[in-house]
């Protein structure tokens, strides 16, 4: 099942049932897409840090934790387009169930 990030969409202090039912299944593809990815917890740091030091992919992720604005820069417009697939939590950010910035895990 594609689930997105509850977190990055409904930034409340409290969840209904199926809130937390959807933030559980997102830990679960998480975990099941580091598992089948196999990187060490070294490797799984360097991805994060990746992530954040590269400004496209922490520009993503604020928006994916904050909300997208209306008017956003032409880089960052395909990433607008697939917003709803988009999951940010661990510190990894996927699109659906496959790792979505490449290029970011490579710049670490």
């Amino acid at each position: 099942m594609i689930v997105p990030d509850v977190l990055s969409r409904l930034p409340l202090s409290h969840f209904s049932e199926q809130d937390e039912e959807l933030m559980k299944e997102v830990e679960t593809n998480i975990d099941a897409v580091t598992a089948l990815v196999l990187a060490t917890d070294k490797r799984l740091r360097e991805i994060r840090e990746g992530l954040l030091s590269d400004v496209t992919c922490s520009k993503v992720i604020d928006y994916c934790t904050k909300g997208w604005p209306r008017i956003i820069s032409a880089d960052l417009g395909p990433f607008k387009r697939v917003a709803a697939d988009l999951s940010y939590a661990r510190g990894l950010l996927l699109k659906e169930t496959d790792w979505l910035f490449r290029k970011c895990y490579a710049t670490t």
